[in-house]
């Protein structure tokens, strides 16, 4: 993931990214919660405590919080503002 940071050309394709993955998040997200599927829900769980693992281990070797950790929290809180916007004016 490093030259996605340290290369400016690289950074247009990492935000890119970073896009897709949230649209994609929103849209699992919202339908999970709408339909009450509770796999559904259970994945989405099992992803933030994957999310959660990989922060703790990057705060462990690094002693701060690190990139990977910024983007980890910016993909979660985009993709939770996302899925209540989605839910909230019954968007998807």
């Amino acid at each position: 993931m490093r030259p996605y940071f340290e290369d400016p050309d690289l950074r247009g394709v990492l935000f890119a990214g970073i896009g897709v993955l949230v649209t994609f998040g929103v849209w699992i997200g919202a339908n999970a919660i709408r339909s009450r599927s509770l796999i559904a829900i259970g994945v989405l769980l099992l992803l933030g405590v994957g999310s959660a693992e990989l922060i703790r281990s990057e705060l462990r070797g690094l002693k701060r919080p690190g990139p990977i950790s910024g983007i980890i929290a910016a993909l979660w809180l985009l993709t939770g503002l996302g899925i209540w916007g989605a839910l909230h004016w019954n968007f998807l």
